[in-house]
């Protein structure tokens, strides 16, 4: 290479490296000057119930509300607050993953190219947020455990193959602490996660001494016991906690059982035939490419037309996916996750194409690991598999960069490093703009409101504003106690009740779209004592899948006992621009209680 080609490539590398430190600058201070925007009716609310006092309800289907209490009362209140250290504690795990994977990659990759793995680390954390629900929740403390779990399992690993076991205690920490919140965030999530730590340190066994493994396997107990037990005890009670689970099992009915979960998970991949076709064919390419590389002079050139041809068609997929929703104004990254594992796949296809020699089996068991988180963390959820592997995308763009700067040259790894960036900043503007759950656009979200639950104010859209407010006045104008049941069976929020008085009966949200919405709004009406069900505030109208059961049959048995006590209106989400009119119904037998 001569000189002038030298200074070229320095000068190409150096802007692109450039380009990533400012993305990243740029997403962080849009995160930051947004996390105080926004309230939403839907996923938020529901949050946010949990968050406030998770022990008033009867079931608990998230037990991510316990240990986010704790945090929410230590942060005084404040949901501003509880955000940025949500942003913080996403960031800095990442960072964290970052830090391990760079040095668990010292042998295949020795020097930590500019932008530095811990700042793509960081970065690549945040596309968690790619529906804009800034309150964190069980996908966030599912990413922040899933990277600091990682972390600690690589850092074990570093260990074993450098023979320094001076810090492996912390790494054993960070092992056991990212269990027990994992728990916290999704049992089944936490149950793989389980699965993969037990045969690593199975494994394990052959590299180091018993001792070494028998002292991580205590400290690993010990930091996933102890602090899972305490946040259960000081929140709710260990007992009370397994009844509410007990209640949960019986009542919700979700096939979510060690035998049944597999076989839904299944059933939900086979019925995106679309998705599938495009993205688990990059794994056969390259396979393909893998195998032609072997070949004469002329197959790797074969090997680089397939893969380079079939990069192209999975990144115009995305594209065009991501350019529907938008145009539909629909959430447009729900559906991008399968996408881009086959871009990662086909990217690495290309990579081994051009490369005859054959990659270390520990670093392509490192691409493997986090390409599998995704589904690792998606794994048990409600929503469908493909749907929610999109909010899980830091270990797919992670194997990108590690392809890129183990098979590329550094012109094209830091374009890929780029790109990656680019994709996370593009990400959450696009997003902020094509909110879940909000009316309007984050940028639009310039009223200020108090919430009656926290200690602070944020900014909505004027229609939340005016929401907001109406219900407060209702709540005044029907006197309503702060343990009176509050019933929503509108099915569209979980949000009308917990401005009213964070009151809602069983769980915090009556949803209509399970399969068996209906027996759950019997059964929670069944779990109120006679004297709740004659107290409780009705939320309507009725949602049609809850027509016929025995609350709706009582509500038109007994519709004489009760008075409209104010009315409101709310568009939940700004993807679809339906605005729902609020009834909000008291029984007289409240009115004419003393002192009313």
């Amino acid at each position: 290479m001569s000189k002038a080609e030298t200074n070229r490539h320095v000068r190409a590398t150096g802007w692109a490296s450039a380009a990533t430190w400012g993305i990243a600058f740029l997403t962080a201070l849009i995160l930051l000057a947004s996390i105080n925007r926004g309230f939403s009716g839907l996923d938020e609310s529901y949050y946010l119930a949990l968050i406030v006092d998770p022990t008033r309800f009867k079931s608990n289907l998230h037990a991510f509300g316990f240990p986010f209490h704790l945090l929410f009362l230590g942060l005084g209140q404040s949901i501003v607050a509880l955000r940025v250290t949500g942003l913080v504690l996403l960031t800095c795990s990442g960072a964290l993953l970052g830090y391990a994977v760079k040095r668990y990659c010292k042998p295949y990759l020795p020097n930590d190219a500019n932008p530095p793995l811990v700042l793509l680390g960081g970065l690549f954390s945040l596309t968690e947020h790619v529906m804009w629900i800034p309150t964190p929740a069980y996908n966030a403390l599912l990413s922040i455990s899933g990277c600091v779990l990682l972390a600690g399992a690589l850092s074990w690993l570093s260990n074993d193959r450098d023979r320094q076991y001076r810090s492996d205690w912390i790494a054993s920490v960070a092992v056991g602490l990212g269990g027990c919140f994992s728990f916290f965030a999704k049992p089944p999530s936490a149950m793989l996660f389980a699965i993969g730590v037990a045969l690593l340190l199975g494994l394990s066994r052959r590299w180091t001494s018993l001792r070494t493994v028998m002292g991580r396997v205590i400290i690993v107990g010990t930091t996933c016991v102890l602090p899972l037990i305490l946040i259960l005890h000081i929140t709710v009670g260990l007992g009370r906690y397994l009844e509410m689970v007990d209640q949960t099992l019986t009542v919700l009915h979700f096939n979510n059982g060690p035998l049944e979960l597999p076989g839904r998970t299944l059933g939900e991949l086979a019925a995106s035939p679309a998705v599938l076709m495009v993205s688990f064919a990059a794994p056969v390419a390259m396979l393909v490419s893998m195998r032609l590389r072997r070949g004469g002079a002329t197959a790797p050139v074969v090997a680089r037309w397939i893969t380079g041809l079939w990069l192209g068609v999975t990144l115009a997929f995305m594209a065009a996916r991501i350019a529907y929703r938008a145009a539909h104004h629909a959430t447009p990254f729900l559906y991008v996750g399968m996408p881009m594992l086959a871009v990662t796949f086909a990217t690495m296809a290309f990579a081994f194409s051009q490369n005859r020699d054959k990659p270390a089996p520990a670093f392509i068991g490192l691409l493997g690991i986090l390409i599998a988180i995704p589904f690792m963390s998606a794994y048990g959820s409600a929503n469908p598999i493909l749907v929610q592997i999109s909010m899980w995308l830091y270990g797919p763009l992670f194997a990108l960069v590690l392809a890129g700067r183990a098979f590329f040259s550094a012109r094209i790894a830091r374009a890929v490093e780029t790109m990656g960036a680019a994709y996370v900043l593009f990400a959450i503007c696009l997003s902020a703009a094509l909110t879940w759950g909000l009316p309007e656009p984050v940028y639009r979200q310039t009223e200020r409101i108090a919430l009656p639950f926290t200690s602070d104010t944020l900014l909505v859209d004027s229609q939340t504003a005016r929401y907001v407010a109406d219900l407060r006045r209702i709540a005044d104008r029907g006197q309503l106690g702060a343990d009176t049941p509050v019933l929503d069976l509108t099915g569209s929020s979980a949000s009308t009740a917990l401005l009213l008085n964070d009151r809602a009966p069983f769980l915090p949200w009556v949803f209509p779209m399970f399969e068996h919405s209906a027996e759950i709004a019997d059964a929670i009406w069944d779990s109120m004592t006679p004297a709740e069900q004659r107290s409780a505030w009705i939320i309507a109208p009725i949602d049609p899948r809850f027509g016929r059961t025995r609350v709706a049959t009582y509500l038109t048995h007994h519709r004489h006992a009760y008075r409209i006590v104010g009315t409101t209106q709310m568009n939940f989400g700004y993807i679809d621009g339906a605005t729902q009119r609020i009834t909000v119904w008291q029984p007289l037998t409240e009115v004419a209680r003393p002192g009313r």
